[in-house]
């Protein structure tokens, strides 16, 4: 299984309003400064609609994500984003499973089945809101779950210097190839890939992967659903419009697995 993080596993809502991606969790957050939510506000106002637009080129949008996630890294570090802060930011903060998705998520590990989380967001809220809402017994991530994304940099006293590598954003998802250790432990002789996506670029992901045959690719479209629904289902097998719940793939996923 391959998925997105923000708007795919987790809920596109939250109690009527938009939920927080990685990224809003951070900036949205009463540990910074208030500027900083100010500032990541009026990126999004700008790249957003890039972002979803169906008529943009796939150049014009990688030339403004790229500009997106590079300003948004830089207002998070001005503002003195700490690697302490992380905990609580995502306790805070409203990046929630989907209903249905700790179900999915203990399904896949109980099965063994192997779960790449590819995430433009901010790898290490990925992680800490994976072990604070489907944790196992440990509080340690599940073992089946690999997450590929843009981990923060952290100097010595646990600030925010940069981040680790490339920027991995909406519309670079098919240049990041899976670890080596991913391919050659985990999804050795498996060819099914169930794709979990909100965005245009999540189809994308598949490229990442080797010897992939057959693959269901299920769109989560959490808005503009009247303007964008065409364009999803001319990219995904389903397209699920319910922003809160991943109980309709849930249900799929129990049915394929019971009848093996």
């Amino acid at each position: 299984c391959i998925a997105d993080f923000d708007g795919t596993l987790t809920r596109g809502s939250f109690k009527g309003e938009k939920a927080h991606s990685s990224f809003a969790v951070v900036a949205r957050s009463a540990l910074l400064p208030e500027d900083v939510e100010k500032k990541e506000k009026e990126l999004r106002a700008k790249y957003y609609p890039i972002e979803r637009s169906s008529d943009k080129t796939e150049e014009e949008k990688f030339k403004a994500m790229t500009e997106w996630w590079k300003g948004i890294f830089e207002i998070l570090e001005e503002g003195g984003f700490q690697k302490q802060m992380i905990p609580e930011m995502v306790k805070n903060g409203t990046s929630v499973l989907r209903e249905g998705g700790l179900y999915f998520l203990q399904r896949l590990d109980k099965e063994k089945i192997p779960l790449l989380v590819f995430s433009a967001g901010i790898g290490d809220i990925v992680q800490e809101v994976f072990v604070q809402q489907a944790a196992d017994s440990t509080s340690k991530l599940l073992d089946n779950i690999t997450i590929i994304s843009n981990y923060i940099k952290w100097d010595n006293e646990g600030n925010m210097e940069g981040i680790k590598g490339d920027i991995l954003h909406s519309s670079n998802k098919g240049e990041f190839p899976a670890p080596l250790n991913y391919k050659d432990t985990t999804v050795k002789g498996r060819n099914n890939i169930l794709l979990l996506g909100d965005n245009f670029g999540d189809v994308e992901m598949l490229n990442c992967v080797e010897n992939a045959e057959t693959s269901l690719n299920i769109g989560f479209l959490n808005d503009n659903v009247n303007e964008l629904r065409k364009n999803f289902e001319q990219l995904y097998d389903i397209v699920v419009v319910d922003p809160e719940s991943m109980t309709l793939v849930s249900v799929l996923l129990m049915n394929l697995l019971d009848k093996k």
